[in-house]
């Protein structure tokens, strides 16, 4: 499994891409850094932050912020895969 999340569609305007848990709270445990960008077309590679609290609640949800809209996907499929590959290795012990 990848730590890349890709976004297709109209995204030119896309400031900002976060991971919301079960109970839509940003989750300062993941970092997106973007690592391409054209105008259809966003990659993210995603990455656990060390040192701060892994207590994520499933499933999680995914935040798009533009200047003139503020969208969440509910349960993308993939996901929550994706985060719990990610925290793997760490002491995770709320995973749901």
């Amino acid at each position: 499994m990848g730590q890349h999340l890709h976004l297709t569609g109209d995204l030119a305007k896309t400031q900002e891409i976060d991971v919301l848990d079960a109970n839509h709270r940003d989750m300062p445990i993941l970092k997106l850094e973007r690592t391409f960008e054209s105008p259809h077309h966003m990659q993210y590679r995603m990455r656990y932050v060390a040192g701060t609290k892994v207590d994520p609640r499933f499933p999680l949800h995914l935040r798009v912020v533009g200047p003139d809209f503020n969208l969440t996907v509910i349960d993308p499929p993939g996901l929550s895969e994706m985060v719990r590959h990610i925290l793997q290795p760490c002491d995770c012990t709320a995973l749901n």
